[in-house]
């Protein structure tokens, strides 16, 4: 089946920025000779030819930041074997998973503004499903008011005059 061939031969490695530095020699060491060797395996297994690895991970691969404090900076050989592509949060993709239209333009721009003001605020597509999942259970339970979902959701960690400025 074509549909599969294409699909087939990719590897994510998702995650890769937190990933041990030996699997990551390992990798490399396959990228670069076009074959692997597994355990138990009695002889290595050649590349298919339409073989890619795609990594993805929250950093450029120069460590750890003020958001993602748990990232490994990855050596030059590793950062050498691929092009590096900045992929922001995918709008079209949160329309069609994020049901709640008025929460999700909420959350854009709460995402814009916070972005300007403290880049410690994260307002990320799995922050948003997971707010839109609180807030429908709490129009049941009616436990809390939805200032302080968002907050507890967001904003907990922030400083309080950064909190005002991007609540303006």
């Amino acid at each position: 089946c074509s549909l599969l061939s294409s699909w087939y031969w990719t590897f994510l490695f998702d995650e890769v920025d937190a990933s041990s530095p030996e699997a990551l020699v390992t990798i490399n060491a396959a990228i670069a000779q076009g074959y692997m060797a597994f355990p138990g395996h009695p002889i290595a297994i050649d590349m298919h030819p339409d073989f890619k690895v795609v990594c993805a991970g929250n950093t450029f691969g120069t460590g750890s930041t003020l958001q993602y404090t748990g990232r490994n900076k990855l050596d030059a050989a590793t950062l050498d074997r691929f092009m590096i592509i900045e992929w922001d949060y995918d709008t079209e993709l949160e329309k069609k998973l994020i049901k709640d239209t008025e929460l999700l333009e909420f959350c854009w721009t709460l995402r814009s503004k916070s972005a300007l003001i403290d880049e410690n605020v994260i307002i990320s597509t799995r922050g948003i499903l997971t707010l839109e999942k609180v807030f429908q259970h709490n129009k049941k339970t009616k436990a809390f008011k939805n200032e302080e979902i968002l907050k507890q959701k967001f904003f907990e960690t922030i400083k309080k005059d950064h909190l005002h400025k991007i609540i303006q």
